[in-house]
């Protein structure tokens, strides 16, 4: 038999890159496979929590009388969720109190049933979500809701499709070029500098 190398492995570092960069050294591979899993799952939920608070907070907006007709009569039932750097289009049907969600996530799409009594302005939200009983602290942050839960904190964007497409096409702001300046670590506690060339 001859050696066989595939041809990926040629081209590796001149012209393609790694197809995963996902490995795990020593014995952890199985410990960070649940890991991961865990954080999708949490993922799933926040996204879930987040499309709930938004619809329940549009349909609150929607329901104050002497508002004009036009296109804010009726609640959109497709939104984007953006929590930090990943977003997902997301459909919630029914009632916030009882709905479905439904988002596309690694390629499968998934439904998550949500059961929750919780009302717009109350801090915690005691939900059911995928049949799993969950309590989180969430609040409306300008236009982002904040998720707590178990410790752990995340802001998530909720906007139309629409919105979402306009701000994917806005350019990134770079950050401001600090490298002429003199920062201190403490801002307001530095009282005085002296300072000598050479």
């Amino acid at each position: 038999m001859g050696r066989k190398v595939h041809p990926v492995g040629f081209r590796l570092k001149s012209i393609r890159d790694w197809n995963a960069r996902w490995f795990a050294e020593g014995g952890r591979y199985r410990e960070l496979l649940h890991e991961d899993m865990a954080i999708r799952k949490i993922v799933r939920q926040d996204l879930a929590s987040a499309a709930v608070a938004h619809v329940a907070n549009r349909r609150r907006e929607m329901a104050i009388s002497g508002r004009r007709n036009g296109a804010l009569a009726v609640p959109e039932p497709d939104w984007h969720v953006r929590i930090d750097n990943f977003g997902c289009d997301v459909t919630v049907e029914g009632e916030p109190a009882d709905c479905t969600v439904r988002f596309e996530l690694d390629g499968s799409k998934r439904d998550l049933s949500v059961k929750t009594a919780w009302r717009v302005g109350e801090p915690l939200m005691r939900a059911t979500i995928g049949g799993v009983a969950r309590t989180i602290q969430i609040e409306r942050q300008g236009i982002v809701w904040r998720i707590v839960h178990a410790g752990a904190a995340v802001t998530a964007l909720v906007v139309s499709h629409r919105t979402a497409v306009l701000a994917a096409q806005m350019p990134e702001k770079a950050p401001a070029d600090t490298s002429k300046f003199l920062l201190s670590p403490m801002p307001g506690l530095l009282v005085s500098l002296a300072v000598k060339a050479g």
